[in-house]
């Protein structure tokens, strides 16, 4: 067997004044495995981290005919889930000292997905949780003579993810919602969802560690355990633990904003008989982190090692990225049901932001900090990670932290109901009690949320009727449920479940109630799907504004770009399986078609029929912001549903899975800024308001109504003054006004206009500028477009129309981006830098103008 090769760490080899020798902790990561299907006699190379898919086919080419997200290929690899597997492993681990035998060893495994039987050197372990490690400790040690070479034979195997929820369920009397995926403790969606494929996949999925320990040895773990924010002070506890047998030590510490030390402390530590000891850190003045908008996002980074007393060589060290802010979810009873917002430091925010899901059926996280980005690019101030899921690696966070955004956490329990024998709830707690305490550092986290949607699929979606439940077995479930949700999970945040102590927010399900119940507008978090699954006008939005909207959307095919890798192009049709294949929702097309008559019209070919869509998805996104932005602070909260996908396909996200942004994106982004202009249609009046979350501003608005071709129909100009995070109206048009100008034929323009701060310019500053219309996109009399595209001598590009022209899209060639224009026309132009070699999209519309999509050519086709 070739021998593998292993990453050496030593961590500290020094002695300790009054103290036995201190050894280092050998670590190793096991790169070399090999894998086969239970009673094949060949084994063959296996990836790890991987899956058992990974080693079947290259998942980095999606044009390859045989990858899974290829047509409709997700049928040929649902054997996967049948079968059993085996992965092995041979480890020779050099020992530098014979003691070594007389201390310990563990193996740490990341993440086993999912039923898996565990033998080092014949010795076994069991582990059915994919959401925390299983720790194998004091591993058996096959010993060579003379050579101090420790050799461990590694074996997983992994028993039929579908084969096992199948026993499990058929040996429960309790028929639980949801059906058999609710005893497997992976990522929900792997076993399909309404925008994601069905594959039960397996393997080693995260990085396989050995250790090995001397009899002295010495292992620091840091815990943040509290952190209290007064007017000048910021004060943190942290528990440190120190594995090891010696008595006391110096520990050092050091906080630093940027590269400036704002802290440091020595002290000599004796540990207590516990080896543990608590650590205070105090900052004064300290600079708290904002949400995106609201101010810098900073953080502090601290760092604390230990030395031997009165010497500075470091035996071990940790590094922690701690930002300081204090964020509270407010739910206090009012006139209409119950509050649900956030306070930052004291401060409401109005949470703007989306739902996020794995960004990978098989790899997910492999694409989260450049999503984060882009959420923060479009004004976000907060994701939420959605229940059917898996939990992010660290960089999410971090990312998340740095970019200004808070955090909604969901434990990973999606649409259904769970068992809650004591088996099942024991992997709840540890499940719950790892993943909290990883992620407590990362203050951001505005709550956590017990799961998604499995309260409102209790009451409303009658499962008991489908499941034919006795009142029994009805009653039975639901105090699972409740011995789960709403006892469990906050007493492990809460800090009485292994003595610690978080303090976070939470709430047990999301959303409080369903979006048939009046209630749903008035108490707590809201879903509402009136939109889409209700079949509603999109206009709905406008009177259903909750408390808090942390769920709501419309679907839009990805960019053609994107799915023409991994459809071919004689599938590319809506009769093709393989087409089909990348559409999940059972009637998404219908719907689609339904609001695209309603609003836009119903192409016949895909490449137009992905622009209206797109079209829908924006119009639609755009009408329910502002209404809920509108209604502020009776509403503080807008999530939509949702930023992103895990593989090619048509869906609710504002990027598709190759991350090209939908044209949603661009408008979702001119909603989320600070300061809207927002007009809502009443009996009589068109009432235009100012949103503002910015600081109070003197500020000009300016409103205009024109033709299509530019003549000016209206001109009206006011002097206002927004008041800081307040919504409210400004001017008011009468319909009578606007009727005698044929309401098919105009548009309003408004503008909000501030001076310059740069004292160096005088000019005004566009705020923001709507463009509004009185009537659906599709009863707009508009006329053809009319585009001059120029270039000058200083290779400035100027792209122009005659005529009004709404939602101009210039598609991207041989799998170049989209470019989304807005709206060009008498009064809109767009003018590009370039180098000496120009731009070349540019340069081919000058040619040929006729790949320019717009409203005016979408409504004639």
């Amino acid at each position: 067997m070739k021998k593998g090769f292993f990453l050496f760490i030593f961590f500290l080899s020094f002695a300790l004044n009054g103290n036995a020798q201190i050894f280092p902790i050998i670590e190793k990561e096991i790169t070399d495995w090999e894998f086969r299907m239970v009673g094949d006699s060949v084994w063959k190379p296996a990836k790890v981290p991987g899956t058992i898919i990974d080693n079947f086919v290259d998942l980095s080419d999606l044009s390859n005919p045989l990858h899974p997200y290829y047509g409709d290929n997700e049928k040929l690899y649902q054997w996967i889930g049948e079968k059993d597997w085996e992965f092995r492993s041979f480890i020779d681990i050099p020992i530098v000292h014979y003691e070594y035998l007389e201390g310990h060893s563990t193996m740490e495994f990341e993440c086993l997905d999912l039923f898996a039987d565990v033998y080092l050197n014949g010795k076994k372990w069991h582990h059915e949780n994919a959401f925390y490690p299983l720790i194998c400790t004091n591993v058996p040690l096959d010993i060579e003579d003379l050579s101090l070479a420790a050799k461990i034979e590694v074996k997983v195997v992994f028993h039929s993810t579908l084969n096992t929820i199948r026993q499990l369920a058929l040996s429960d009397s309790l028929k639980f919602p949801g059906g058999e995926r609710v005893y497997a403790r992976k990522p929900q969606y792997e076993f399909g969802w309404d925008w994601g494929p069905k594959f039960i996949n397996m393997g080693i999925r995260k990085p396989v560690k050995v250790k090995m320990y001397h009899a002295n040895f010495l292992e620091m773990s840091t815990e943040l355990k509290a952190l209290t924010l007064s007017e000048n002070l910021a004060n943190l506890t942290f528990d440190v633990s120190f594995n090891t047998a010696i008595t006391y030590f110096e520990f050092h510490s050091v906080v630093k904003l940027g590269n400036k030390a704002v802290y440091r402390s020595t002290e000599t530590i004796i540990p207590d008989i516990y080896r543990k000891a608590t650590v205070r850190v105090g900052i004064n003045d300290p600079i708290l982190w904002w949400p995106n908008g609201m101010g810098k996002s900073e953080f502090y980074t601290f760092e604390f090692w230990i030395t031997e007393v009165g010497k500075t060589e470091i035996l071990d060290k940790e590094t922690f990225e701690i930002p300081l802010c204090d964020i509270q979810l407010i739910q206090e009873e009012d006139k209409s049901g119950t509050t649900f917002y956030f306070k930052v430091n004291g401060q409401s925010v109005f949470a703007k932001g989306a739902n996020y899901v794995p960004d990978d059926s098989f790899h997910p996280g492999k694409n989260s900090v450049t999503i984060v980005d882009m959420a923060a690019d479009a004004n976000m101030n907060m994701i939420r990670v959605w229940g059917g899921g898996t939990y992010p690696d660290d960089d999410f966070y971090e990312q998340c932290m740095k970019r200004g955004i808070m955090v909604w956490q969901d434990f990973m329990f999606a649409c259904a109901m769970y068992p809650g024998n004591e088996t099942s709830v024991n992997s709840y707690a540890e499940e719950s009690y790892y993943q909290s305490r990883r992620l407590n550092k990362f203050k951001n986290i505005a709550v956590w949320c017990g799961n998604n949607e499995n309260e409102e699929g209790w009451y409303n979606w009658g499962w008991q009727k489908e499941l034919k439940m006795s009142a029994k077995d009805s009653a039975d479930i639901w105090v699972q449920n409740e011995s789960v949700f709403h006892s469990l999970f906050p007493t492990v945040l809460n800090g009485d479940y292994h003595n610690r102590t978080q303090h976070a927010d939470y709430i047990p399900s999301s959303p409080k109630h369903g979006w048939g119940r009046k209630e749903s507008m008035t108490d707590g978090d809201s879903h509402y799907w009136g939109v889409w699954w209700g079949l509603e006008p999109i206009e709905k939005f406008n009177e259903k504004v909750p408390q808090f909207m942390s769920e709501f959307g419309m679907q839009a095919m990805p960019d053609l770009n994107t799915l023409k890798k991994v459809i071919p192009d004689s599938a590319m049709n809506f009769n093709s399986p393989k087409f089909k294949n990348h559409q999940k929702h059972l009637t998404g097309f219908q719907t689609l078609d339904h609001y695209l008559k309603e609003y836009f019209s119903v192409p016949e070919n895909i490449e137009d029929y992905a622009y209206a869509t797109q079209l829908l998805q924006a119009y639609t996104l755009t009408i329910a912001i502002e209404a809920q932005r509108r209604a502020m602070p009776s509403c503080m909260g807008s999530l939509i549903w949702q930023l992103n996908d895990c593989w090619p396909v048509t869906s609710w996200s504002l990027m598709d899975y190759e991350l090209r942004p939908k044209i949603a994106y661009s408008e979702v982004s001119e909603a989320f800024k600070p300061t809207i202009i927002s007009v809502q249609e009443e009996k009589n009046n068109y009432d235009i308001y100012i949103v503002n979350e910015d600081t109070t501003m003197q500020a000009d608005l300016v409103v205009q109504v024109f033709d299509f071709y530019g003549k000016p129909k209206f001109f009206k100009r006011i002097k206002v003054h927004p008041k800081a995070k307040s919504s409210a109206i400004y001017f008011r048009i009468p319909k009578k006004k606007i009727e005698k100008m044929d309401p098919t034929s105009v548009y309003m323009n408004i503008l909000l206009y501030r001076q310059n701060p740069d004292k160096n310019y005088s000019s005004l500053v566009i705020v923001d500028g709507k463009d509004f219309y009185f009537v659906k996109p599709n009863q707009l009399h508009l006329p053809s477009p009319d585009f001059q595209i120029a270039r000058d001598s200083l290779g400035i590009y100027s792209f122009t129309s005659k005529t009004h022209c709404p939602y101009v899209l210039i598609p991207g060639e041989n799998g170049e981006e989209n470019n989304f224009a807005g709206t060009l026309g008498p009064h809109n132009s767009m003018y590009y830098g370039s180098s000496e070699n120009g731009i070349k999209w540019l340069d081919d519309l000058i040619l040929d103008k006729s790949r320019i999509k717009c409203l005016n050519t979408l409504l004639k086709k």
